[in-house]
């Protein structure tokens, strides 16, 4: 099966006209249900948009196996899928600014780029124009797949605001791919990059510490010996942990009541 090229750059194109910036994706999802009905795919749109406060909800849409023999006109036929039987196939809607009037530039070496004004949208665009164009081959050329489910987000950029609002009992799948990272084609993320920030408190209790230091409980003292026992630099081969900054205290002859303690921790990917 040859890719059809024109048409999956025409459609990347097309969407990249589109407005999406977070919480406003009510254009985008308008123009895909379109899409995806005109394609004979099932499409819903949930109600998080009263949650999330985007303009629009997410998207769900499911297509049966080519064998013919699930028929999704019923809850039940639906419900009915295995999850080693389905995939899902995941592309987020908006983008971030400045993305208003976006404009594809294609150039004679075939790069495609923003005209310099805005983002180009490409994240996740691109993964949408995809998913569509897969989606018009098996139905253009009767090829044989397993059950397929999508889900368009909201509000990704925004950390995941739209996914995290999605009802996932709808979803069947045992095997999903988002489609959100650039490497070699081919190549698949196993785990992605995060960065957790943290920030703790302890509370101890306060006294002269020269007239009565065993009536106080140093919070600093506590707060060392916890952090003491804690793994860090680099606790595993995927993951780095720092403790950036303690804050505390009012003055030197007093046990310290309270400290704060501040942190980060950041996971690195996997490409294969």
């Amino acid at each position: 099966m040859a890719v059809n090229k024109e048409r999956l750059v025409r459609q990347f194109t097309d969407l990249v006209k589109i407005d999406s910036l977070s919480f406003r994706e009510r254009d985008m999802a308008d123009a895909l249900k379109k899409i995806y009905t005109d394609l004979g795919v099932e499409v819903h749109e949930d109600d998080t948009a009263a949650v999330t406060g985007s303009n629009a909800g997410n998207l769900y849409c499911y297509l049966p196996a080519s064998d013919g023999t699930r028929d999704l006109t019923t809850t039940a036929a639906h419900d009915s899928w295995k999850p080693e039987e389905t995939l899902v196939l995941v592309g987020h809607m908006d983008t971030v600014a400045p993305g208003e009037g976006k404009k594809a530039i294609i150039h004679p070496d075939g790069r495609i780029t923003s005209d310099g004004t805005t983002v180009l949208g490409a994240d996740d665009a691109a993964a949408i124009a995809i998913i569509l164009e897969a989606v018009r081959e098996v139905r253009e050329e009767h090829l044989p797949h397993r059950n397929i489910e999508i889900l368009h987000p909201t509000a990704e950029e925004a950390y995941t605001v739209g996914s995290s609002a999605f009802d996932f009992s709808k979803l069947r799948a045992g095997t999903g791919y988002c489609l959100d990272c650039s490497d070699r084609i081919g190549s698949y993320s196993a785990q992605e990059p995060t960065l957790i920030a943290f920030r703790f408190t302890v509370h101890g209790k306060a006294a002269h510490a020269g007239f009565e230091p065993e009536a106080g409980v140093n919070a600093l003292a506590a707060a060392a010996a916890a952090i003491a026992r804690i793994p860090q630099v680099r606790p595993d081969d995927h993951s780095t942990f720092n403790f950036g900054t303690i804050r505390g205290g009012v003055t030197t002859n007093v046990i310290p009541e309270q400290v704060v303690v501040e942190g980060i921790q950041e996971m690195d990917f996997g490409v294969f």
